[in-house]
């Protein structure tokens, strides 16, 4: 094992060939770490009229480790839906109060962001018809808000969807209605990214 110090302060610490930096302190605006997870398969997602935000069957989440206590995490999904008959479709980020995957959901939401369980981060999506509608299916969306408050350490966020009180049925990700369940026709795959950002 090998230190190196600057005056009595330990700088940087090595053990069996990994580094440590002890007690840095970076800069506000810095970014710390980031992940970036992809789902290229299609999915189909029947839903009711509850208002409940469901996973999908693959559940599509994202984590991040070794948050630091004042970091925020920056979190930015990129995918293509779509519903069928004007259905109102909604989606948004929810954390896990415990970092893992037993702990309870909820929409993420700090200081200065929405909380409302229906409006945080949603999405709504009106293609007019249950039929394919290529220019529709293909299009992106896309959810970005920053944890103000994560966890220390573990950090888990979920993309959950629902369909408004009005309607019950079926939305669709990564695929058009009438495709399968393998990435359609050239669609963009689902994207998870999650940055740590020092404050």
């Amino acid at each position: 094992m090998a230190t190196l110090k600057l005056g009595t302060t330990t700088a940087i610490s090595e053990s069996s060939g990994v580094l440590t930096i002890p007690n840095i302190t970076f800069p506000a605006g810095h970014i710390i770490q980031a992940k970036h997870i992809n789902y290229t398969a299609g999915q189909s997602l029947a839903v009711s009229t509850t208002n409940t935000f469901y996973d999908w069957p693959t559940v599509i989440k994202g984590e991040i480790t070794n948050v630091l206590a004042s970091s925020h995490i920056l979190i930015t999904i990129m995918y293509s839906p779509q519903s069928g008959d004007g259905e109102n479709y909604n989606s948004r980020v929810e954390k896990s109060s415990d970092g893992t995957d037993s702990g309870t959901f909820s929409a993420v939401g700090g200081t200065g962001d929405v909380t409302d369980t229906q409006i945080a981060c949603h999405d709504t999506f009106f293609p007019g018809t249950s039929q394919n509608i290529y220019g529709h299916d293909k299009a992106r969306r896309s959810i970005q808000i920053i944890d103000t408050t994560p966890l220390t350490g573990t950090n888990q966020y979920r993309f959950r969807s629902n369909n408004s009180a009005q309607y019950s049925g079926t939305i669709y990700l990564g695929r058009s209605i009438g495709g399968g369940t393998a990435q359609y026709d050239n669609i963009a795959p689902t994207t998870f990214n999650l940055m740590e950002i020092a404050q």
